[in-house]
């Protein structure tokens, strides 16, 4: 019973100091598709990697709740990613794609905050929904899982931020070259810098 009693004021403790935040983000992106276990039946390609680092964009609203020195952070946003793969074809010509893809971003962070500056850690989980070319085929996962861990910088109503992103699950189980499938375990990690305004 005294273990319940100073559990219910520890709680009551807690929630009297806590400080809530809601708002807006947006910011740039800039994204890497990464590629291994590549199955290349009849070699229909000489080499298949990823290619270059491509910018996208992101906006979107956040929450946090703010207990002392720590930080439960929950947010909710649309991202354009930008992905290219790179290689050879069998005839060892240079091949090059890319694609773009919109989906939802759901991160839940948790951290530390120390005056100012804070530094978040937590899982994220992505929907693909729409992407503008048949690069990825049918291998455009619908969900995928990944991690953030970024630092921020907090004053009065305003908000910077730095993350990177990597993937926890496939992003896509495919790709297509040259018109044929090939199989591969591609998933994508992306730098992130973001610009937020607290509405309270």
């Amino acid at each position: 019973m005294k273990n319940l009693l100073f559990a219910l004021l520890l709680f009551s403790g807690l929630a009297a100091t806590a400080q809530f935040d809601l708002g807006f983000k947006a910011g740039l992106n800039n994204t890497r598709l990464n590629m291994d276990d590549i199955n290349n039946p009849g070699q229909i390609v000489e080499s298949l990697q990823a290619g270059e680092s491509k910018y996208g964009f992101h906006f979107g609203v956040f929450s946090a709740i703010n207990f002392l020195t720590y930080q439960v952070r929950a947010e909710a946003y649309y991202s354009l990613i930008n992905v290219e793969y790179s290689g050879r074809n069998a005839n060892n010509e240079p091949i090059s794609e890319s694609v773009a893809v919109s989906r939802l971003d759901f991160p839940v962070l948790f951290g530390l905050k120390l005056g100012p500056a804070r530094a978040n850690i937590g899982p994220v989980l992505s929907y693909n929904f729409y992407s503008t070319n048949d690069v990825l085929d049918n291998g455009l996962k619908d969900g995928s899982l990944g991690g953030q861990i970024g630092i921020g910088l907090d004053f009065w109503k305003l908000m910077v931020e730095a993350r990177y992103e990597f993937g926890l699950s496939r992003f896509a189980n495919q790709v297509k070259v040259e018109g044929q499938s090939i199989s591969t375990d591609s998933r994508a990690s992306l730098w992130m810098i973001s610009i937020g305004y607290k509405l309270f």
